[in-house]
Formats: C-alpha cells, sequence, structure tokens
C-alpha cells in the first residue's frame, strides 16, 4: 500500500493533516446485527482538500490500536472508547440532529 493518505500528501510536500470524524453508524447485516461507523475524510491538498467517506466495524478499530501500540510502544496512544459509550454518543447526535429537523 505505501502508506494511505498521509504517506501520499508526505511525498508531494504536503505537510498539512487529514481531517478524520465520525461522522454516523449504520445497521449492516441480514438481521441489522452488525454496527459500521461511518467515518468522514477530508484530505489536505494543493488548490483544495478531496472528501469521502469510509465504513469501518468496531473491532477494526480495536486491532489499529493494538497495531499502533506494538508498532509504537513508547508513544503515548488516546484511550479507545468503549463500543457501548461509542454507540451512546452517536445515538444521542442522531436523536439531537432529529428534534432539530422537526
Amino acid at each position: 500500500d505505501g502508506g494511505g493518505v498521509a504517506a501520499d500528501a508526505a511525498r508531494r510536500g504536503d505537510a498539512r493533516p487529514a481531517s478524520v470524524k465520525i461522522v454516523g453508524s449504520e445497521a449492516r447485516g441480514a438481521q441489522h446485527n452488525i454496527v459500521v461507523y461511518v467515518i468522514g475524510v477530508t484530505a489536505a491538498a494543493h488548490g483544495g482538500g478531496a472528501q469521502w467517506q469510509a465504513f469501518r466495524a468496531f473491532g477494526e478499530f480495536e486491532a489499529l490500536a493494538t497495531a499502533l501500540k506494538q508498532r509504537f510502544p513508547l508513544v503515548k496512544l488516546p484511550v479507545l472508547p468503549t463500543k457501548k459509550s461509542l454507540m451512546g454518543n452517536l445515538r444521542q447526535k442522531t436523536s439531537s440532529k432529529a428534534l432539530e429537523q422537526r
């Protein structure tokens, strides 16, 4: 892979970081029993940033956190919120948006 968005930006000499935020969640699967998180990405680039969405399950965040801890053991990484707390925050935001639209 070559490193992804950050590595591509570094190769171009663009030191501005990308913006990455969890913007929602979706239920998937035959019985809607799988939750994926919607991640909004805006990449800093010369002449304007590209925007897209990625969809990831909580287990993928856990695997990434584990891999980062192993690769960079001296770096203090933020604590990954629990799945339950993350879902509660997303539900609250969704409910607030629905109320605002009404």
